[in-house]
């Protein structure tokens, strides 16, 4: 008797795990992200062959794909500078100091637009979101030209090799 005591309080306990576990419900979320991402896509040299020469070129990104409500922003944080002349009779202007190769002292300056303007900001070179490569403001289209090279001296271009470097920052920003 003992032994269908037993039996059945274990056919019982059994039989309730059954009807709890069938009754019972869980739930399961199954989540994917993919963060924003974008690749640059800034010339690494644009090279201004005489005085008279305007070299163009485009600041953007050759890859993006942004989650919704992010936008991806290119600014130049280095590089341009208010240039003043040691001839006063030229006007400060923005633009790009160049050294002259093993000789510092010299500086030449060359006139530098930025989205069609010389009015120098912090703002944003080009801004793009979603999968498009197309800049989403048309005044910030990322459209850089440089020319109209000068000596600071107000004096002639001695001859040599002349650079400065640029300094572009991409980010991930929230879209307003």
């Amino acid at each position: 008797m003992n032994k269908k005591i037993i039996a059945g309080v274990i056919s019982l306990t059994m039989m309730s795990a059954v009807v709890m576990s069938a009754a019972a419900s869980e739930t399961m979320t199954v989540t994917y992200k993919k963060e924003t991402s974008y690749v640059m896509s800034i010339p690494s040299r644009v090279e201004l062959s005489d005085i008279n020469t305007v070299g163009v070129t485009n600041i953007g990104v050759s890859e993006v794909n942004t989650e919704p409500n992010k936008v991806v922003v290119i600014s130049l944080k280095e590089g341009i500078e208010y240039v003043i002349f040691k001839d006063e009779s030229i006007s400060p202007k923005y633009g790009v100091l160049l050294e002259r190769e093993n000789d510092t002292d010299t500086k030449i300056y060359a006139s530098a637009t930025l989205n069609g303007s010389t009015a120098w900001n912090s703002g944003p070179v080009a801004e793009f979101t979603g999968t498009s490569t197309v800049p989403i403001d048309s005044n910030r289209d990322g459209r850089m030209s440089f020319g109209g090279v000068e000596s600071i001296d107000g004096g002639v271009v001695k001859a040599g090799k002349y650079t400065t470097t640029l300094v572009f920052e991409g980010s991930v920003k929230d879209l307003n």
